[in-house]
This record gives structure tokens, sequence and C-alpha cells, in this order.
């Protein structure tokens, strides 16, 4: 960077990791990441024989999920605040967009319904309030960046599992764990996620997700990291590898998705 050159700012900064100092730290610390893991499995939650099933069921587990995580959070805080959030704009863009629609909803029709939403949506003010909280315990346990990646992974991961599934659906054969899916209309594709439209939109978002994952470059990469006589240079190959497969799995799951929406 050149003199009197003010440093590039971005929207998520990429703080350094705190470090757990006890075990029950690491516990709480372990409790939060699964929580969150687990929020990214919704896409393949379906209540079969419930009215909504395709809607109730995701969300349920997925406000499940980021509760006990925040609760967990909370306590780890208290015991650490290194566990902050670091600040970052895109937090405070997204802590606005719910402050702004708390004004709208009080100019709405109906507060009830911007409040809770209809079990068909399942959307409002709570579902904001629980993904403003989803983002806030992302940015604060997943440090650095590396972390953060290997996250969207695994959000990866399911979405090459759902397209799979949807696969299936185009050509008339059955879900395995599922039985019979709703929504399974042809020449309509329905999946786990619901009908064409629903399948269509999450499949675009991790394309673009897998693409842009696909643009970035190993963290802290130097020349001579892949030398193995270099000082730490035989765990830095290692990671280069890993950086590596997992940019040859972001590729297969832009190419799944892509098929899951042709």
């Amino acid at each position: 960077m050149t003199a009197g050159r003010k440093p590039r700012r971005v929207l998520i900064p990429d703080a350094a990791a705190p470090a757990p100092r006890t075990t029950v730290e690491r516990v709480l610390l372990a409790g939060v990441r699964g929580c969150l893991g687990l929020v990214l499995a919704m896409p393949l939650v379906v209540l079969v024989d419930a009215a909504h099933g395709f809607v109730v069921g995701k969300a349920l587990l997925a406000y499940t999920a980021i509760e006990i995580a925040f609760v967990l959070w909370t306590l780890l805080v208290l015991a650490n605040p290194a566990f902050l959030p670091p600040r970052s704009k895109l937090l405070a863009l997204l802590a606005l967009g719910l402050a702004w629609g708390v004004v709208a909803a009080g100019f709405g029709a109906s507060w009830q319904r911007s409040l809770w939403s209809t079990y068909s949506r399942m959307g409002g003010l709570v579902g904001g309030a629980h993904w403003l909280a989803f983002a806030v315990l992302v940015a604060a346990v997943f440090r650095p960046r590396r972390l953060l990646r290997r996250l969207l992974s695994v959000n990866l991961g399911v979405s090459v599992v759902v397209a799979g599934l949807a696969l299936l659906s185009a050509y008339e054969l059955p879900l395995p764990l599922y039985g019979k899916v709703p929504e399974r209309d042809f020449p309509r594709i329905g999946g786990v996620i619901g009908n064409a439209i629903p399948m269509g939109v999450y499949a675009v978002l991790n394309v673009v997700l897998a693409l842009t994952l696909l643009a970035t470059e190993p963290a802290g990469r130097k020349p001579g990291d892949a030398d193995p006589a270099a000082p730490g240079g035989r765990a830095k190959r290692w990671a280069l590898r890993l950086f590596w497969a997992l940019r040859l799995f972001w590729a297969l799951a832009a190419i799944a998705n892509c098929l899951a929406f042709s």
C-alpha cells in the first residue's frame, strides 16, 4: 500500500479470531457454531403431512436453532467480551432495515400480520429479527474469514443435496426418506424447497455464492508458501491443497445448482 493512501474499507472486516480461554468457553463456542450450522440444513426439512409443510418446518428449525445459539452466545460474551461481533457496515444496514420494517408495520393494514406474517410465509418482523440475530452471531463466532468460507461451503453442500432431490423429482423418481412430497405436479418440478419458483430462486442464489467463493484467494497467501522447506511451509502447502479442493467443490456446487433450475 502506498504511503498516505487510506486503507480499503470493506462491508465485512476480516477480524482476528478470539481464542476461548476455558473449557466452558470452548463448549459454548462449539454450541453456537453447531446451532448456526444446523440452521443451514433447514432447506431439507419438510413436514409432509402438515399444512404449509415446506415453510413451517424450515422456519421452526431455523428459529429454534438461532434462539438457542443466541442464548449460548450471550453466556459466551458474558464470560469473554472478545466474542462480540466486529464493527460492520453490513450488520448496521441489516439493523437499519429491521428498524425501518418496524416503522412500516406501524402504518400497515395489520400490525399482527406485520409482526408474525402467516403460516404460508413465516416472515414478518419476527422472522427479520431472527435473521438479524443470525447475521450477528455469524459475524461474532466465524472469524477469521476462512471460517466463514467453511460455513458457506456447508451451505453449498446442502444446496447440492437439494439440487439432487430436485433432479430426482424432475425424472419422476422417488425422493429417499421423504416419501410423497407435494408440489410434484408435472411438468412443474417440485423438491424439498417447494415448487419451481422457490427452487429456482434458491438455486440461483447458491450459484452466485459458489461463483463468489471461486473468485476468492487463500487468506494471507505469499510467494513460497508451497515450499515445504520454508518456515511452516508444509502446513501452508496442505492448507493450499485444502483450498483448491474447496474450489473444485464450489465449481461442482455451481454446476449442480445450474442443473436444478435449468
